[in-house]
């Protein structure tokens, strides 16, 4: 019986593990830079993301992870939504955020859940 208790008990960590449960998921987004200055109009300031997971290990996060980038003020600066280039138009400060769904893993899969992993960056428009 002990035997029988322990293969089940193998099964279905084994289960577990291949549908992914082992796999570290993203605990924060860290953007970088965390401040920038851009002239306006139309200096340039791109933003990239990187994910820290479960296990503290981290990747950078790009399009096929589903982030969306926003600005606080599109008359000040817009940003591209998937590729994290801004754009200032006139002087200004904004706040810029980056979102990515919370299922995201360490390997790349994922990026379909409706709860968000949120972080934020600054840029100066001068």
């Amino acid at each position: 019986m002990k035997h029988v208790t322990f293969c089940v008990v193998c099964m279905y960590l084994a289960l577990l593990l291949g549908c992914g449960a082992g796999n570290p998921s993203l605990d924060s987004i860290q953007v970088d830079p965390h401040q920038a200055e851009a002239t306006s109009p139309r200096g340039q300031q791109g933003f990239t993301a990187t994910g820290i997971f479960s296990n503290n290990s981290t990747r950078m996060l790009g399009s096929g992870d589903n982030l969306d980038w926003t600005s606080s003020n599109d008359l000040i600066a817009s940003i591209d939504t998937t590729s994290g280039q801004a754009i200032c138009r006139a002087p200004g400060t904004v706040t810029i955020t980056v979102t990515a769904p919370d299922d995201v893993t360490l390997n790349g899969s994922g990026g379909h859940s409706q709860r968000k992993v949120v972080a934020t960056a600054m840029l100066v428009c001068l």
